[in-house]
């Protein structure tokens, strides 16, 4: 039987005169029956493509790691096809979060904390002085169980959860943050828009790489205050690495953006801490 060959000229996605085997305008590639419909070439570019892939993300996520704000410079300069796209990237990066910590409070305050604050007047505690005490209370009444077993439910049940599923609604206000900052030198929204990913993702991967290890290097259960510490040292150093690189300061101005930013960070991520705590405990029924 004659075997059927595709000798058109136009490119069979958008109807452009092919060039070579690549369309131009579209990048799609002109099908040919030996060499795309056969087994073992369909093995090996499929084999081709998963490798390239990981390679991808693995080096992307080393720069997210260990060369700060180089996946924003080279967005900027146009250098992109390397790297994961930054949309991708954060939500791959919360993707492997959830995975190996389905359950972790990393991205949202414990109830514990809310009514201890809310108790003593302690604003970092508890921002927005709700009176957590009484709702659960309310709450696990309302439900017929003990208070302490409805915060736990809430804690694994729903916090968990929305608190990886929405912290993309960090990025604005962290893009808005930057732009106000450093508008002088990047007018533009969206290269802010992108550090605030970048940096965000930064977070995420770097508090993964710490709870591995203290969990199941360590067999660590629990982690103190010195952790939150820790954290805020790196972010402020990364931070500085990064605003340097990213919006060309000299690095005592570096310094000073960098402590700016962390402690607006901070502020930041706080209130969506609390924020998702509070709407769990609200709405769980």
């Amino acid at each position: 039987m004659e075997q059927i060959k595709n000798t058109s000229t136009q490119c069979a996605n958008c109807g452009t005169e092919l060039q070579g085997k690549f369309c131009y305008k579209c990048g799609e590639k002109q099908v040919d029956p030996d060499r795309d419909f056969s087994a073992w070439h369909f093995f090996k570019e499929t084999l081709e493509s998963l490798l390239h892939l990981d390679s991808k993300i693995l080096r992307t996520f080393w720069c997210a790691l260990v060369k700060p704000g180089m996946l924003t410079a080279e967005f900027i300069a146009g250098r992109r096809t390397p790297y994961v796209k930054p949309i991708p990237l954060f939500f791959i990066s919360g993707l492997i979060f959830y995975l190996f910590f389905p359950t972790s409070s990393s991205f949202f305050s414990n109830p514990d904390d809310l009514n201890n604050g809310y108790r003593t007047g302690n604003w970092a505690a508890n921002s927005f002085h709700f009176d957590t005490p009484s709702l659960i209370a309310q709450k696990a009444a309302a439900l017929n169980i003990d208070a302490e077993v409805f915060v736990q439910r809430v804690s694994k049940e729903v916090a968990a959860s929305r608190a990886k599923a929405y912290l993309f609604v960090m990025i604005p206000f962290l893009g808005a943050f930057f732009w106000l900052l450093f508008f002088r030198r990047q007018p533009w929204l969206v290269p802010h828009l992108i550090f605030a990913m970048h940096w965000l993702v930064f977070f995420i991967l770097f508090d993964l790489l710490c709870l591995i290890i203290l969990a199941y290097g360590f067999k660590l259960k629990q982690i103190g205050e010195e952790y939150v510490i820790f954290l805020l040292i790196f972010m402020l150093i990364w931070s500085t690495l990064a605003i340097r690189r990213v919006y060309g300061l000299k690095i005592w101005g570096a310094v000073g953006a960098g402590l700016v930013s962390t402690m607006a960070f901070l502020m930041i991520f706080t209130l969506y801490r609390q924020i998702i705590t509070l709407w769990s405990l609200w709405s769980y029924s």
